[in-house]
């Protein structure tokens, strides 16, 4: 079933011992190509959390579609780009529905919606990458400058999250360029934030996500559209 115009299912889960103990009972239900990157993450934490995002997923969407997990089929968009097959993933059926995922340490975000939709998680404490604010857009720059230095870095991290998530949507992923699309650091610093004109139909917002997490999703819509309601459930 696709949900409503302008409404989005997120599940945000954390990859503890009872989901990471279910995900590992039905980890069958992965593709070949899903179980080959479970194998190669090195870490157990890692390889358990990617194995709790991807067999949920696959459980979300065979229920929306009326399939078993096993059966639900990937594909990826065109890059809008460069026209190559890397583009956003999306379902082989191409029934309408859309998805995105994304997980840090042990925090899963899985958002399922009507319309192309991205989502992004990442820790508090991870620190920005070197050389990270240099390559925001100048107006983001100037914003993330003007704060006390002991917030630089929450905004910093906050800006790239809402950039992941918008880009993701989008397709075009990092290749599109930090530096090029303006979304600003999100409310809490400084000057409200009005949807950004240069996103031109994308709505852009923070999700709920547990302390010491910043999490976004982005999610396209018609001119005039409004896209609350919001449907949110919460996992443990």
């Amino acid at each position: 079933m696709t949900p409503p115009p302008g409404t989005v299912d997120l599940w945000s889960l954390r990859a503890g011992p009872g989901n990471v103990a279910a995900a590992r009972r039905a980890e069958s239900v992965l593709d070949a190509s899903e179980a080959r990157r479970a194998e190669s993450l090195a870490p157990p934490a890692a390889r358990d959390t990617y194995l709790v995002a991807h067999v949920r997923l696959r459980q979300i969407l065979g229920r929306r579609l009326g399939l078993a997990p096993a059966e639900v089929g990937f594909t990826r968009e065109e890059c809008p780009r460069c026209g190559g097959r890397h583009g956003r993933p999306a379902l082989a059926t191409g029934t309408g529905v859309h998805f995105s995922l994304s997980h840090t340490g042990d925090r899963v975000l899985i958002a399922v919606a009507g319309a192309p939709v991205g989502v992004d998680v990442e820790a508090v404490g991870r620190k920005p990458r070197p050389g990270l604010l240099r390559r925001l857009h100048p107006e983001e720059r100037a914003a993330v400058s003007a704060l006390p230095p002991g917030r630089r870095d929450e905004a910093v991290l906050t800006c790239w999250v809402r950039k992941e998530a918008y880009l993701k949507g989008t397709g075009a992923g990092l290749a599109d360029g930090l530096e090029r699309t303006y979304v600003g650091t999100g409310p809490g610093f400084g000057r409200p934030e009005p949807r950004p004109a240069a996103l031109g139909d994308w709505w852009l917002t923070a999700v709920p996500v547990p302390p010491g997490h910043v999490g976004a999703l982005a999610l396209r819509l018609p001119a005039g559209l409004s896209p609350l309601p919001i449907r949110i459930r919460l996992r443990p």
